[in-house]
């Protein structure tokens, strides 16, 4: 994320292929560090601090429309990634991926969160992705909703907040 994001601290992130991922914060360095392959971006969930580090949630799609009931019409995305990859096949997946097999997508938030947007970006080459149906919370410390008051969470929850579960 850039913009108005001095760091994210959790997400969860929803493919076209029904895979899913969350990411807690004592996570995230591992999960920005390992280059992974993961499908085409359905939707997205950011907690993060913005640049006067106060808390906030994002939800995203990254489509426009649906095909059917429910079902994401992710065809802009997939031209997107199409055009950066040509001629990919379910084969390629075989193959160990290397560093051109690699792709970002970039999230943007402006400074007041009336703009949001979202660019996939494989080196010097960017392409804009769709974003459709956005909400964004601001939120209270050591929370994950809106209503949530910070002085409610326990010690023991503020650890796990920060370190996750033992190991």
């Amino acid at each position: 994320m850039t913009g108005n994001v001095s760091r994210v601290t959790e997400l969860e992130s929803y493919q076209g292929n029904a895979e899913a991922e969350t990411v807690g914060q004592w996570e995230m360095g591992t999960y920005t560090q390992i280059h992974r392959l993961r499908g085409i971006p359905e939707t997205g969930k950011f907690w993060f601090h913005d640049l006067q580090d106060k808390r906030h949630h994002l939800w995203l799609s990254f489509y426009l429309r649906e095909r059917a009931v429910s079902e994401a019409d992710l065809s802009e995305v997939r031209a997107a990634f199409d055009e950066l990859f040509p001629g990919r096949t379910l084969e390629d997946n075989d193959e160990l991926p290397g560093e051109a097999d690699m792709a970002r997508v970039v999230v943007n938030v402006n400074e007041d969160f009336s703009r949001i947007t979202a660019t996939l970006v494989k080196g010097d080459v960017r392409m804009p992705l769709p974003v459709g149906k956005t909400q964004h919370f601001e939120l209270e410390p050591f929370t994950h909703w809106p209503g949530n008051k910070t002085e409610a969470i326990t010690p023991e929850a503020r650890h796990l907040f920060l370190y996750g579960p033992p190991a």
